[in-house]
């Protein structure tokens, strides 16, 4: 195995990637490599095998998908990636046309030793469920992935398999912060907080035009409403209703920037009791109102338009 394939998120999987797959024994001399999976999403979307006992990396390049989950579905864009637990059930929504890859990773692959990628431990923890902006290397590898993958042995797809899981998990680096600060007296109880708090980040981002008071939340954490707000607010750095307020303005824009909608009815779809209620509350955000960020992004697509033209 050549040395470049010891992995550097960074930069060694997609040299790895490039390189030529090797002969039929070169794996032979370390540790098994677990049986992983490689399927592309813009291909397969209709028939997606069901993956228990499997933890999953689900990569866009470009467009959209809808993940459902547990905590509701993810929206995942164009370089963005989403990584979830073993535990979790996933499935993409119909209606949207993305493409990109999905990872599957069996769970005897975490913490213990596969050649070339973690002499020691291999991948070293389960990943939790995230969505991420990818870095420009995964992109890459993903690219690369599908490009090759087809002519690939069973072995080495289940090597860059690992390889992209790895990847994604080292650039996921607000993580550290968020397990350092989460409570418990054991490595084993800050990891299980951190797991039920991004149950009740992930309901928030997942479904900002819905009401979500803090009991409900609390519970899906298995918090008392007092120790829930404190513990999330000391692992993000701010209250879920700060993180509400967040999503939902992030949401309008989205809505204000590519739909035809009135200012008024995406406020009544965000769930605000008036189009003067979102209106303070979207000047406080952005520092200025709806309207002119709608005659703004106009603007600038009018330019953009104008220029592609020339």
């Amino acid at each position: 195995m050549p040395a470049s394939l010891a992995l550097d998120p960074t930069e060694s999987t997609t040299r790895a990637l490039a390189a030529p797959p090797p002969g039929p024994n070169a794996l032979a001399s370390g540790p098994s490599i677990p049986p992983s999976m490689l399927l592309s999403l813009h291909d397969n979307l209709g028939r997606l095998p069901e993956l228990p006992d499997h933890a999953t990396l689900w990569i866009c390049l470009r467009g959209a998908f809808a993940i459902d989950s547990r905590d509701g579905p993810f929206l995942l864009t164009g370089r963005h990636y989403l990584t979830l637990p073993c535990d979790y059930r996933a499935s993409v929504l119909p209606g949207y046309d993305g493409v990109g890859l999905l990872v599957a990773v069996p769970q005897a692959a975490f913490g213990r030793a596969v050649f070339a990628l973690q002499p020691r431990r291999g991948l070293q923890r389960m990943p939790y469920a995230l969505c991420s902006r990818a870095p420009a290397s995964l992109i890459a590898s993903t690219f690369a992935c599908l490009r090759h993958a087809a002519t690939w042995e069973p072995q080495w797809r289940a090597f860059q398999a690992l390889q992209l899981m790895h990847a994604a998990l080292a650039a996921q680096s607000e993580i550290a912060g968020w397990l350092a600060r989460a409570p418990g007296r054991t490595e084993k109880h800050r990891h299980m907080a951190l797991q039920r708090l991004l149950h009740a980040r992930n309901r928030i981002l997942n479904a900002p035009f819905d009401e979500h008071d803090m009991d409900s939340l609390a519970q899906a954490a298995r918090y008392s409403k007092s120790h829930f707000i404190k513990a999330f607010r000391d692992v993000f750095g701010e209250t879920p209703g700060a993180l509400h307020v967040a999503a939902r303005i992030e949401m309008a824009k989205l809505l204000i920037a590519r739909s035809g909608l009135s200012i008024g009815e995406i406020a009544a779809d965000l769930g605000y009791g008036s189009r003067c209620a979102f209106s303070r509350s979207f000047k406080l955000h952005t520092g200025i109102n709806a309207t002119v960020f709608r005659r703004e992004g106009e603007r600038r697509s009018g330019a953009q338009l104008a220029m592609a033209g020339a």
